[in-house]
């Protein structure tokens, strides 16, 4: 079991638009980590009962001023402290191993260089679901271009140094993957 550097701290962000039904069993899924975790929601205006979830669960809530998934995923950075910061949407899972291997990656000097996603996974069973995670596993690994609902891990320090997200609509994984490269 590997153990945390306890002088490196991570932060989640998790960018939110009604989000109720997706965001319980994520923030369970963050409860395993072992020490100190700083959860950050940043939302855009949410309608439904995203912004009392958060509060229940412990995580700081942000709220922007409309929808714009760059813009809140650089706010959610921005207002959080962690030397490592963890981009997760709200709808993703995490497998019960999560913690261990954030820790194995956190403790590496070398780690701090670099970006690291989660694979590609789709609930549910079909040819084409398992195509679709062949396809995302090939463009991840050997295209070096991983989305956005893979989760991204990144020292502070390297996102300071790409720029962070930028406030786009759009394909802000996609842009901000290509400027890490």
């Amino acid at each position: 079991m590997a153990r945390l550097n306890q002088s490196q701290t991570l932060s989640i962000i998790i960018p939110s638009f009604n989000e109720a039904s997706n965001l319980p069993l994520l923030l369970a899924d963050l409860n395993l980590w072992p020490s100190r975790l700083e959860i950050c929601v940043c939302d855009a205006c949410s309608s439904d009962s995203t912004h009392l979830i958060t509060i229940l669960f412990g995580a700081r809530f942000i709220q922007v001023d409309k929808p714009n998934r760059g813009a809140q995923l650089h706010d959610g950075a921005c207002n959080t402290n962690g030397d490592w910061l963890l981009f997760l949407h709200a709808d993703s899972r995490m497998s019960m191993d999560w913690p261990e291997t954030i820790k194995e990656i956190i403790n590496k000097y070398s780690s701090k260089e670099v970006a690291w996603f989660f694979d590609f996974k789709v609930q549910g069973r079909s040819i084409e679901l398992a195509f679709l995670e062949l396809a995302v596993a090939v463009r991840s690994n050997f295209l070096d271009r991983p989305y956005g609902d893979q989760g991204l891990l990144i020292s502070r320090s390297l996102y300071q140094k790409i720029g962070g997200y930028k406030p786009l609509y759009l394909m802000e994984d996609l842009d901000f993957i290509k400027r890490l490269s």
